[in-house]
């Protein structure tokens, strides 16, 4: 009995998230609120996440600059940090994916295993980092792809995004919410 008690409380504690928040540290509502379970397609800004079956997103912040959203898998989890303030990483390794408008790779430096989406940067010839994706999820082996692949940039052939979740100056002034639900 002690041994059940004591995973219950293992996986209530794992559950567990904390309220997602916005400048200034400011909570915004209960991690409950804004959470989507898979399968779905999650959507911040103009970056979309596959949410497959027992896997969920929240919101983990939405600030004037950027926004971050956190993927879990169990146990474990994923965060996608989507903004265009980013300074490029001092080194890139493998290439993950290529698409026509962005593309993935291992952006990890000595201290921290991390990936990048790096996308056409409409000031600049080339690609700027868009999205920091890390978590311990990753392993730096090649399952790291099967989540990699999941993330990606919306396209007009993209599926409908039915929880989008928003940052930027627009959500802080209160003309757009920071996040909507599609109507079906």
């Amino acid at each position: 009995m002690g041994v059940i008690l004591f995973a219950l409380a293992f996986l209530v504690a794992a559950a567990e998230v904390p309220p997602p928040t916005t400048v200034n540290g400011q909570v915004i509502g209960t991690a409950k609120e804004f959470t989507a379970v898979g399968p779905a397609v999650v959507c911040m800004n103009d970056v979309r996440i596959t949410v497959l079956p027992r896997e969920t997103v929240f919101l983990k912040y939405s600030g004037i600059h950027s926004g971050t959203l956190r993927l879990t898998r169990g146990s474990s989890w994923v965060d996608a940090a989507v903004g265009d303030i980013w300074s490029q990483p001092a080194q890139l390794g493998e290439v993950i994916e290529r698409k026509a408008n962005f593309f993935l790779a291992d952006a990890s430096d000595d201290t921290k295993l991390r990936y990048g989406l790096f996308a056409r940067d409409g000031f600049h010839k080339g690609y700027r980092l868009h999205v920091w994706i890390d978590g311990p999820a990753f392993n730096g082996d090649a399952g790291d792809s099967s989540i990699l692949r999941r993330i990606a940039l919306q396209s007009e052939n993209s599926p409908a995004c039915e929880v989008t979740y928003r940052f930027g100056w627009d959500v802080q002034f209160g003309e757009k919410p920071f996040f909507e639900r599609r109507k079906r």
